[in-house]
């Protein structure tokens, strides 16, 4: 048998890749608390905000585990700044994740809140990050470079909820 042969049966009878590695290689470089881990996130808030940040340590790691009954959990998460960051790697298009990453922040600055003891029932104006939620999509369909997903897109009826909105960057990679 030939080389380019063997090489195609070879292929064909690999089975396709499985999505939940995708997410944990994602998470194992940019979600460890490990200085490299750190390098590359700080890199990576840095092409995506375009800033020239260089103490990684300026990221304070704030990732959540088990937040939505028990078996969800936010890839990455971290505060730098005034700006709590939420990524989320996908291999399957979900139009939920504006849902979800609402979900992921409430929990996000209640832990926050609660860290610095803020009083919500204050007079005084408690203030908290600006939210960034990016979601990374690499699987099969095709999408846009970038797009934004709405919250509202989830509303019934269909139009209602104005004035209050939530959304989701998403950016695709090679397909």
């Amino acid at each position: 048998m030939t080389d380019s042969k063997q090489a195609e049966l070879e292929t064909d009878t690999l089975p396709p890749p499985k999505r939940e590695y995708k997410d944990r290689l994602f998470k194992a470089i940019f979600g460890r608390n490990t200085e490299e881990s750190k390098r590359w996130r700080l890199d990576l808030y840095n092409a995506l905000n375009n800033t020239a940040y260089t103490d990684p340590d300026a990221l304070t790691l704030t990732t959540i585990e088990n937040v939505i009954y028990i078996t969800m959990k936010n890839d990455i998460s971290f505060l730098i700044g005034s700006q709590m960051n939420l990524y989320e790697q996908q291999s399957s298009f979900n139009p939920n994740m504006p849902l979800r990453g609402l979900m992921y922040f409430a929990q996000l600055y209640q832990m926050y809140l609660s860290s610095r003891r803020e009083n919500l029932l204050s007079s005084r104006l408690v203030t908290i990050p600006a939210p960034c939620f990016i979601v990374f999509y690499n699987g099969d369909k095709k999408l846009p470079d970038v797009s934004c997903q709405r919250l509202s897109d989830a509303f019934e009826p269909a139009g209602s909820g104005e004035g209050f909105e939530w959304t989701a960057a998403s950016l695709a990679g090679s397909q």
